[in-house]
């Protein structure tokens, strides 16, 4: 069989899949725990996080790991809000955004932040046209999916 479909999923490679399991087998302590086991799978998770931080000339504080997509969706935009001051709670993003996304902006809508969704033009892009007729004073967060996985439309973010 030849799959195809990586955006919705992806196959385990071989060498993952032997990482996974010797770190399952030896590493399997909370990280939280004050245990030796625990101590360990600290250990692990200290090194990835400054490993990581280190590909993308970030912070290891800043480093979450998360179950996938949506769970990383709803952390980020509900981080963000969180830190944002009252006079900034305005989110903007499209219709065409992740699931995920939309439930996340409609909880914070029934929070009593503002929400704007907005409409790509005809070919699919949020021009900047666009994006400004939305913009508001209180904007403190706007949301656009980059790349969308099932369109392949890019969005001229810069």
């Amino acid at each position: 069989m030849v799959y195809l479909d990586y955006a919705a999923s992806t196959p385990v490679s071989e060498e993952a899949l032997h990482v996974f399991e010797q770190l399952s087998k030896n590493f399997y302590g909370n990280a939280s725990s004050l245990h030796d086991a625990g101590g360990k799978a600290n250990d692990i998770l200290t090194y990835s996080r400054r490993s990581l931080a280190a590909m993308i000339e970030g912070e290891p504080d800043g480093i979450y790991f998360t179950s996938g997509g949506t769970e990383s969706n709803l952390l980020a935009i509900r981080s963000i809000i969180n830190g944002l001051p009252a006079h900034k709670q305005h989110v903007i993003t499209t219709s065409v955004e992740h699931p995920s996304v939309h439930h996340a902006v409609s909880s914070l809508e029934r929070l009593g932040v503002k929400v704007t969704i907005i409409e790509p033009n005809q070919d699919g892009i949020i021009t900047e046209d666009i994006l400004k007729k939305a913009l508001l004073p209180e904007t403190g967060l706007v949301s656009i999916q980059h790349a969308n996985s099932e369109t392949g439309i890019i969005q001229p973010l810069a």
